[in-house]
């Protein structure tokens, strides 16, 4: 499929996975909203899209659909965000938007640097590469959607 003209919400747009998400995209020459904490970051994430010359006008956690150790907050959130995923597929059905859930293992982002953590992340998965299999899940033909995809390493 084409994704040229097609329009996409991307959050946690201004760092990590959303970022190069929302670059892969913008090389589609999809139509981005983009979300993200970080006003100044995202700002970055703009202009750089812009340079692309694209037009500015969504992924959870293999701890959405594994239970692991130590890990009851995050966790929950993560199946918070699964659960949500499949209601607005059930709710979005015939509207021609499509919704799916990507729930990926260890991905090398700064988030465990921003926490302190000292997290061994030579095996994690690099956030251009992800965001390289999610466009690969968009840019199917229309007759065929991806509904959930899970990456790990």
């Amino acid at each position: 499929m084409n994704l040229s003209g097609k329009t996409a919400i991307v959050t946690g747009a201004s760092d990590g996975i959303g970022k190069q998400v929302a670059i892969k995209l913008a090389d589609q020459g999809v139509n981005l909203a983009l979300i993200g904490r970080d006003n100044f970051r995202l700002n970055q994430v703009k202009n750089a899209i812009k340079k692309l010359n694209s037009s500015l006008k969504n992924v959870s956690s293999k701890s959405g659909v594994t239970a692991q150790a130590g890990q009851s907050v995050y966790s929950a959130s993560k199946w918070g965000v699964r659960g949500f995923t499949e209601v607005l597929k059930i709710d979005l059905k015939n509207t021609g938007i499509k919704v799916a859930g990507v729930y990926q293992s260890g991905i090398n982002t700064k988030m465990f640097e921003k926490t302190g953590e000292k997290v061994p992340s030579e095996k994690f998965t690099n956030p251009a590469d992800l965001a390289e299999m999610i466009v690969y899940m968009f840019s199917r033909p229309e007759k065929i959607w991806l509904h959930e995809v899970r990456v790990e390493y």
